[in-house]
């Protein structure tokens, strides 16, 4: 699977707590071009819709995602995370 389909179709695996997700999707970042890397909003995204999926992540994090996504002046992906 290419680094591109791995962060486009990003899950959250079983078991897995949000921070090693967070550099399970970094790893897959790295593996591009820096001008092939994905946005910080596309990573929020990507982010935010793996975490939704994942029940016991969404009951911790899915208002906390959605109101730090809402923000005015935007987050980083770091900070986010």
């Amino acid at each position: 699977m290419t680094a591109e389909t791995s962060i486009a179709s990003f899950p959250m695996l079983k078991g897995e707590a949000v921070s090693s997700a967070y550099q399970r999707l970094l790893s897959y970042v790295n593996c591009l071009e820096i001008q092939n890397r994905p946005d910080d909003g596309t990573l929020k995204r990507h982010m935010k819709r793996a975490i939704k999926v994942n029940q016991a992540a969404s009951a911790l994090y899915m208002s906390k995602g959605e109101t730090m996504m809402d923000r005015d002046s935007p987050l980083d992906f770091a900070s986010f995370c």
